[in-house]
C-alpha cells in the first residue's frame, strides 16, 4: 500500500536525480523522496511528475502521477505498511506542452518497519555533581538493519510525556541534560538505521529517577535569534553567535524550541565547543506544521547544567496562502485626470497577516503593476495611457505566500482627446444655406454637443446657435465658409474640422463655391477615362494642376483621362473654379496592371472538319477590360 503526498517546483528538460532516499538507505514505514534539477531553462511551467516503484529485483510496476504543485523542491511521501525487500524509483517531469524530460536515474534503499529492542540493563545517575547525570546500558542488535545509536528519554512522571535528546551513539556515557531543576525520570532506548525507535511500540521497561542541582555555577546564555520573523518553510533556521561561551568556559549549548502559547519544549539540536563555534545555524525541521514557536537555549560547563536564557522572538511558520481579494471597484468610470479610487474587499491571512498588495493595471495589451499596504489606494489618471483601463489584485502576507489574482474589475475610461469632425456640407435655400455634418466621432467616451461657426473671409467668426444638423442660416453679403467640433461628456473639445465649400452672397444672389468629391483611387490596365466629382454651383470650370506624363482632364465635364502602364502609385493635383472660387485636390491612383499589354489575344483551339481535325490559328482583336476604384 503506498501514500503519496507532493509539494515541487521542477523543470524540463532535466531529468529528476534522486537525492533522497539513496542507493543503500534504509527508511522505515514511509520517506520523504527528493530529487535535484528544479530549473528550466525554456520557462515553460510544469504540469505533472511522473514516480515509477519496483521491487529490488523486480520490474517497474508502481507508478504515481501527480499534478505540479506551487511550492519550492520536490517533497513526496511514500509509505510502506510492512517490512520489505529493497525498493526502488525513478521519476520524470512532463510540461504545460506535454513534453516529457528522461526518466531520471533510479535509486534503491531498503525498508525496515521493526523498532530496534529496548537496551538491558539500564542504569542512570545519582548526581556525580551537580547539573551532570550519567546513563549506562547494554549495546542492542538490530534484527533487520542496524542499530545507529541511542536517545535519552526523559519525563516529568513515569507514565510520560517524553521527549528524546538525541546524539548518544553508545549506550553508557556521562552527559550534561537540558533538564531544569528537580526530580526527572529518564530512560534509554535504540534507534536504528531506518529511524525506528525501541519507543515506538512500547514504553520504557526500566525507568530511573534523578535529580538535577546547581544550575547557578553556570552562566545565562543570551537568548537565541530567528533568521526571519515570518516564514513559509517550517525548516527555518535558528541563528546564534556563542563567541562568549569561549569566554565563560561553557561546553556544550542545547536549543529547545516550542509553540509561543504555551506547551512542551523540544530539543532540536545540540552545539559542542570546539568544534561548533564560533557561529551556528540550528535546523527546526522538527517543526513540521504552522504555528507561533519560540527557542531558548541552555548552557552546559564541564558537569554542570546552567539555567535557560530568555525566549526567542516569536517565528511565524504559515504555509497557507492569503484569501483572495474580491468586490473590486473602480470610481469614476470615466475621467480626463481626475484621481482614480481603486478599491477591494481586504484579504484575511491565517497566522502571518497581510503584508501588502500588488495590483496589476491592464488596458489592452498594455499593462501596469504597482504595491499598495491597505485595500483602497487613489491612482493619478494623469500618469494613465488612454484606453480602457481594469485592475485584478492578489494579497501577500509576511510569511511571502501569495494568492491567486482576483477576478478583473469594472473598466475606467481615461480620455483626453476631443471628438474628430469633418468638413460641412452646404446647399442653397431660398436666399440662405443649409449646413449638414456628420456627428463627431470619439473613440472613448461619447459625444455630448457640438459647436459651429461661420466665417468670413478676412477672419471674422461667429458662433451658431446650433445643436445638431441640419442649420439653415441666411449669411449676410461676403464671402463664408463653415466649420464644427465635436465636445464629449467629460468635455474634451475636438479640433474643428476642416471648412465646408466657400458661399459668396451678393446683392444678386448668392453662389455656393465648388468641392471635389469624388476621385479615382485604382486602376487596371488599359485606358482610364473617369469624371471627376464636385459639387457646387455651376458652371464649374475643371484644370489638371500636376499629374503622370499623357494624363488629362476635361475643363467642361471634368473627365480624366490616361493611359494605364505599369504599377505603383501616381500623384494627381486637381482644381476646380466657380464664381465664388476655387478648390484644389491631391490624390493618389494605384495602378494595378501586372504587365503591359497590347489589343491582341493570342488563342490556339481545334475545330473538327469535313476530312478530319483542323488546328486553327484564331487571332481575336480584343479591348482590354479597366477597372477603376473610387
Amino acid at each position: 500500500m503506498l501514500a503519496f503526498v507532493l509539494h515541487l517546483t521542477l523543470a524540463v528538460p532535466f531529468a529528476p536525480e534522486p537525492q533522497q532516499p539513496g542507493a543503500g538507505d534504509w527508511v522505515s514505514s514511509g520517506t520523504w523522496m527528493e530529487t535535484r534539477g528544479y530549473s528550466d531553462d525554456a520557462g515553460v511551467p510544469l504540469s505533472t511528475l511522473i514516480v515509477q516503484l519496483r521491487r529490488d529485483p523486480g520490474s517497474w510496476t508502481e507508478q504515481l502521477t501527480v499534478d505540479a504543485g506551487p511550492r519550492h523542491g520536490l517533497s513526496s511521501w511514500v509509505s510502506f505498511s510492512e517490512d520489505d525487500a529493497g525498493w526502488c524509483w525513478r521519476a520524470r517531469y512532463i510540461n504545460t506542452r506535454d513534453e516529457a524530460s528522461a526518466w531520471g536515474p533510479e535509486a534503491c534503499f531498503n525498508i525496515d518497519t521493526t523498532p530496534p529492542p529496548w537496551p538491558p540493563g539500564f542504569d542512570a545517575g545519582p548526581s556525580l555533581s551537580p547539573g551532570a547525570l550519567t546513563v549506562s546500558a547494554q549495546p542492542v542488535t538490530d534484527a533487520r538493519s542496524a542499530t545507529a545509536g541511542y536517545h535519552l528519554l526523559v519525563a516529568r512522571a513515569p507514565g510520560g510525556p517524553w521527549f528524546a535528546q538525541t546524539g548518544l551513539r553508545q549506550p553508557g556515557l556521562p552527559f550534561g541534560t537540558w533538564l531544569g531543576e528537580g526530580t526527572w525520570f529518564v530512560g534509554i532506548e535504540a534507534v536504528d538505521l531506518a529511524d525506528n525507535t525501541s519507543s515506538d511500540t512500547s514504553d520504557p521497561p526500566e525507568l530511573r529517577a534523578v535529580t538535577i542541582t546547581g544550575r547557578d555555577s553556570v552562566p545565562v546564555p543570551p537568548a537565541p535569534a530567528w533568521d526571519q520573523a515570518y516564514t513559509n518553510n517550517w525548516g527555518d533556521q535558528l541563528g546564534y553567535d556563542p563567541g562568549w561561551a569561549r569566554d565563560a568556559g561553557v561546553s556544550v549549548l542545547t536549543f529547545t524550541v516550542r509553540n509561543a502559547d504555551g506547551g512542551q519544549w523540544h530539543h532540536v539540536d545540540t552545539a559542542q565547543a570546539g568544534r561548533d563555534w564560533p557561529y551556528r545555524w540550528i535546523s527546526t525541521h522538527v517543526i513540521q506544521r504552522e504555528g507561533v514557536f519560540v527557542a531558548r537555549v541552555g548552557a552546559i560547563s564541564g558537569d554542570a547544567v546552567g539555567r535557560w536564557s530568555r525566549e526567542s522572538a516569536p517565528l511565524v511558520v504559515d504555509a497557507t496562502e492569503p484569501e483572495t481579494p474580491g468586490g473590486l471597484a473602480l470610481a469614476p468610470l470615466e475621467t480626463r485626470s481626475a484621481p482614480v479610487q481603486l478599491a477591494w474587499t481586504a484579504s484575511r491571512d491565517n497566522l502571518a497577516g497581510i503584508e501588502l498588495y500588488k495590483v496589476h493595471l491592464m488596458n489592452g495589451t498594455t499593462g501596469a503593476e504597482l504595491y499598495v499596504t491597505t485595500p483602497l489606494t487613489s491612482l493619478d489618471a494623469g500618469t494613465l495611457e488612454e484606453g480602457r483601463w481594469s485592475f485584478e489584485v492578489r494579497a501577500k502576507d509576511r510569511a511571502d505566500n501569495w494568492s491567486p489574482y482576483s477576478s478583473p474589475s469594472t473598466t475606467v475610461v481615461v480620455d483626453r482627446t476631443g471628438p474628430i469632425a469633418s468638413a460641412p456640407q452646404v446647399e442653397p435655400l431660398d436666399g440662405g444655406v443649409v449646413v449638414r455634418w456628420a456627428p463627431p466621432i470619439d473613440a472613448l467616451s461619447s459625444l455630448a454637443s457640438v459647436e459651429l461657426v461661420r466665417d468670413e473671409a478676412g477672419g471674422a467668426q461667429q458662433v451658431l446657435p446650433a445643436t445638431a444638423s441640419p442649420f439653415v442660416d441666411a449669411p449676410p453679403a461676403g464671402t463664408w465658409t463653415w466649420r464644427v467640433r465635436g465636445i464629449d461628456r467629460l468635455g474634451n473639445q475636438g479640433a474643428f474640422s476642416p471648412p465646408s465649400a466657400v458661399v459668396v452672397v451678393t446683392p444678386s444672389g448668392l453662389v455656393v463655391g465648388p468641392r471635389i468629391t469624388g476621385v479615382p483611387t485604382s486602376v487596371g490596365c488599359g485606358q482610364l477615362e473617369e469624371p471627376l466629382a464636385a459639387t457646387g454651383d455651376a458652371p464649374l470650370s475643371w484644370r489638371l494642376v500636376s499629374g503622370p506624363p499623357g494624363m488629362t482632364l476635361d475643363p467642361l465635364t471634368g473627365i480624366l483621362r490616361w493611359t494605364v502602364e505599369g504599377t505603383g502609385p501616381v500623384e494627381v493635383t486637381a482644381a476646380v473654379n466657380n464664381a465664388a472660387g476655387e478648390d484644389r485636390r491631391t490624390f493618389s491612383i494605384e495602378r494595378t496592371c501586372a504587365q503591359p499589354r497590347g489589343p491582341w489575344d493570342l488563342r490556339v483551339g481545334c475545330e473538327a472538319g469535313p476530312g478530319g481535325l483542323l488546328l486553327a490559328l484564331c487571332l481575336t482583336l480584343l479591348r482590354p477590360r479597366l477597372r477603376v476604384v473610387r
